[in-house]
């Protein structure tokens, strides 16, 4: 035998023999303590072979001995509190079926006296604590694994036959608890708890398979993303609930969420009202920070992303645009999780010309997330500045947000949004300035190309205009980085200047 093993047989061996022959009450409560370690998280917790061993082969020994050792003293060795539910705790926390067992039979068998009121006691204890459904709960994963049927059988019989048993043995001092009317009511809602719990396991089983595989297949490619999206925009109302909030606890992270679910928060108003109310109010019956920070991520990102793309709400698109760059700015670390989508989405955002403000909100929004993700989203604008099918003004716009982020991110952490008039500063061109010279110049090719993507890029011929802006930027940056207090735009610098 495992040496280990062993030593949890002459543990249990050691605490019998305690129980039997000792009255000191700080002797028997350290033993106990020495045993619960096998059921609870301690300190130093025993391997889980031995917590198996002494839960399959010695825990029924055990509280079998705790109830024939009670004797009318039994108060004076437990005189605390702490010290009863100490000995309660091994029937209530236990393995459910075999504390069931132990407790009925005792009772069954025993006389009237002290020891048959304390085990009724404890059984009632046991039936309020819902231990029942955990004692179901064991019968059905029994059916999985090498267990005795016989044994199932006769737990099960015991449980229905309950009351019989209880009122014979008590007769008129038996327990409303244990009155058929009173008692199957119970069971009937511990075998509910079952069942959800069932429910509840399958449903991990199968978004555990699932979720993984459509996070690899959707993570490049559109056509996975399109049916993701398909497969849960058809959900059933009635199981929406079920199927968002099995999700949102299987994913491995807000991005996920979003690209599996698409705008299904926009299209389905029962997804809607699961991720942006009900989660909400049940955050905390979840176990997992995940969750919660999923739910602060999804759902701003989600609602602003997919109001930005895709709703048709005049209202809802303004308000949208509105507010995305104070929630960037409140909680930047939020807005890391999803800087380049965002960046993307705002780059590639039509002007909407019923909006007061758009080319500022939007460069707002932009910069915000640039400072708040300065390395991730550089390096996205840096790429996307020398690729083909952008506008004139799109370029532009890239180049303007890299010089207004490097000039915010140049001053401490402390100083103001605004720049001090202390503080030298470079003047950023604008597409907004009312400089003749500056309009003569673009007016021609800006006619021409704001609104059309570029279907070639020639800095040193029709783009030349371009190229001018650009090293314009670039002396910019140089200059920031070079006086920053934290070089946090360095690094992308020297690739930025060829593509």
């Amino acid at each position: 035998m495992d040496p280990k093993l062993h030593d949890v047989r002459n543990t249990v061996k050691e605490a019998i023999s305690t129980l039997h022959s000792s009255r000191d009450s700080a002797q028997i409560q350290e033993t106990l303590w020495a045993i619960k370690r096998y059921l609870d998280q301690s300190e130093n917790p025993p391997s889980i072979k031995q917590k198996e061993e002494f839960t399959r082969n010695h825990f029924t020994v055990l509280v079998q001995s705790l109830l024939s050792n009670l004797s009318p003293d039994w108060p004076e060795q437990f005189p605390s509190e702490e010290a009863k539910e100490l000995w309660a705790s091994f029937f209530i926390d236990g393995p459910a079926d075999q504390s069931f067992m132990v407790l009925l039979d005792a009772i069954i068998s025993a006389e009237p006296s002290f020891r048959l009121n304390k085990a009724v006691d404890t059984l009632e204890q046991f039936l309020r604590k819902s231990r029942l459904s955990a004692l179901i709960w064991e019968i059905c994963k029994q059916h999985t694994e090498a267990g005795s049927p016989v044994l199932r059988e006769t737990i099960l019989n015991k449980v229905v036959c309950l009351p019989d048993h209880l009122g014979n043995k008590l007769q008129e001092v038996n327990r409303p608890v244990f009155y058929p009317q009173n008692y199957f009511p119970l069971l009937g809602m511990e075998i509910i708890q079952v069942m959800e719990r069932i429910s509840g396991s399958l449903r991990e089983e199968i978004l555990s398979v699932l979720v993984p595989h459509l996070t690899s297949r959707t993570q490049s490619d559109c056509i996975w993303q399109r049916i993701c999206w398909r497969l849960f925009e058809s959900v059933p109302d009635r199981w929406m609930e079920a199927v968002v909030c099995g999700l949102v606890q299987a994913v491995p992270g807000p991005v996920v969420l979003s690209r599996l679910l698409g705008n299904l928060v926009v299209k389905n108003k029962k997804a809607q009202f699961v991720i942006t109310q009900k989660l909400l109010l049940l955050q905390y019956s979840f176990p997992s920070q995940l969750v919660l920070k999923i739910l602060r991520i999804f759902i701003r990102s989600s609602s602003v992303s997919s109001v930005l793309t895709g709703s048709e709400d005049a209202e809802k698109y303004e308000a949208a645009l509105g507010v995305l760059e104070t929630l960037i700015r409140r909680d930047s670390a939020t807005a890391q999780e999803m800087s380049v989508e965002l960046a993307k989405v705002l780059l590639h955002l039509e002007e909407k010309s019923y909006i007061e403000g758009f080319v500022g909100l939007r460069q707002g929004a932009l910069v915000a997330v640039t400072v708040a993700d300065p390395i991730r989203v550089a390096k996205y604008l840096t790429s996307e500045f020398y690729s083909l099918n952008y506008s004139l003004r799109q370029r532009m716009d890239i180049l303007d947000v890299l010089a207004v982020s490097a000039q915010e991110l140049s001053r401490p952490a402390s100083s103001p949004s605004k720049p001090n008039a202390s503080h030298p500063s470079i003047q950023i061109i604008s597409h907004n300035s009312s400089s003749p010279d500056w309009k003569k110049v673009v007016e021609e090719r800006v006619r021409s190309k704001t609104r059309r993507p570029l279907t070639t890029f020639d800095l040193l011929g029709d783009d030349h205009l371009v190229l001018g802006r650009l090293v314009h930027t670039l002396a910019i940056l140089m200059y920031f980085a070079l006086h920053a207090a934290v070089r946090r735009m360095e690094s992308f610098l020297m690739g930025f200047e060829s593509p």
